[in-house]
């Protein structure tokens, strides 16, 4: 076991009295990533996770781990608290190295410059963690190669490395010793005890509204489905949360897919992302993929106007939206409606939505208020 101790951390999301607790609890997927590549590495290496930090505080990981670096992550909603985070650790021992990164950092990071950060890691790539840490066990490692990396000069400037994207296909297979330890904490409504798997970075879609076809580059890149299939059948739970931007893409991929789990003979449930236009337009395909275990599909609906979703270009309209809803009904597959609440939304917006939504028989729906961030073009 090399010397250095890393500790990862998972910051919370709100510390108000509304959350998903309970409701949807999600596997902490990129912080596991992160743990593998650096365990693989012979890196002593803990995650401390502040969504289920089951009595035990920061400062008291601190104390019984005393790491010497620290990495932490998150997506906008987590910044305060990963700031306030760093902040402590730096008061606690001001030797510690700590590392950002995470969807935010990605386009984000001159807003996280801090005397409490040491290095900001842009790209999904986790050998840019397992370096750092390399050059801080006093291995030869030149951080002017690593890909996205920020890090301070000995002048205390910034120096801001260029970012490629990653390939997915590049990863390990994730160590899920964190994941078997926690698995009743996961779930997704009522499928307990489900994991989650990642396969592709980005969206291959090109919305306003939507952050995260920015990310990696704005490179679309997707896992051999092959490979997928090895991982959701090595996986000891009977729930699969997929999480990328949009599983439900490529029509070949899933008809691959499909034959994979069957001859395999994989009986699980799933969960993933997909659209409305692919939906209606494919819907034998999306009847076979219920018969091999599609629970819930998670639709972006985005509004229940057509002059928002054209200035979303979202591609899709009102019409489309409620033949997919009527059409997963009338197959009895879950539909979870994302909608998006718009800045400028009045009471008679959201009286508008209710009604539609009652209307149309949409028995699940994910509201969430649109935030402005960097490299969202709506704005």
């Amino acid at each position: 076991m090399k010397q250095e101790r890393i500790l990862l951390i998972n910051p919370e999301e709100t510390r108000g009295r509304f959350d998903w607790k309970g409701i949807i609890d999600d596997e902490p997927l990129e912080i596991e990533v992160i743990y593998t590549a650096l365990k693989n590495n012979n890196y002593n290496v803990e995650i401390y996770d502040a969504i289920r930090p089951k009595g035990i505080t920061l400062e008291n990981i601190l104390e019984t781990f005393n790491p010497s670096i620290t990495y932490t992550n998150g997506i906008v909603k987590q910044v305060p608290f990963l700031q306030e985070y760093n902040s402590k650790i730096k008061k606690y021992n001001k030797n510690i190295k700590t590392i950002i990164g995470g969807v935010y950092a990605e386009h984000n990071y001159k807003n996280l410059y801090s005397d409490t950060v040491d290095y900001i890691a842009r790209s999904y790539d986790p050998d840019v963690i397992v370096k750092i840490t390399d050059f801080l066990s006093g291995m030869n490692v030149n951080l002017s190669t690593l890909n996205g990396l920020c890090y301070k000069n000995e002048e205390d400037e910034w120096i801001e490395n260029k970012i490629e994207s990653f390939n997915i296909n590049n990863l390990e297979l994730t160590d899920r010793t964190y994941f078997y330890k926690n698995i009743d904490e996961f779930r997704y409504l009522e499928l307990t005890k489900i994991a989650q798997v990642r396969t592709s970075y980005s969206c291959p879609y090109n919305c306003k509204f939507c952050y995260r076809t920015s990310l990696n580059c704005g490179k679309y890149v997707a896992r051999d489905i092959k490979k997928v299939v090895e991982e959701i059948k090595s996986l000891e739970t009977n729930n699969i949360y997929f999480v990328d931007d949009d599983f439900m893409f490529n029509k070949e991929r899933l008809k691959e897919f499909i034959s994979l789990v069957k001859k395999e003979n994989i009986k699980k449930n799933y969960v993933c992302y997909g659209r409305t236009d692919f939906i209606i337009k494919n819907k034998e395909l999306v009847k076979e993929l219920k018969e091999i275990g599609l629970y819930y599909v998670l639709v972006g609906l985005e509004s229940i106007s057509d002059n928002y979703l054209d200035s979303y270009n979202k591609g899709t309209g009102i019409k489309q939206n409620e033949e997919c809803i009527r059409f997963l009904n009338a197959i009895d597959l879950n539909c979870m409606g994302m909608m998006i609440i718009d800045l400028d939304f009045t009471k008679k917006d959201f009286k508008y939505m209710y009604s539609w939504i009652k209307n149309v028989g949409l028995k699940h729906v994910a509201l969430s208020i649109f935030t402005p961030l960097p490299r969202i073009r709506i704005i």
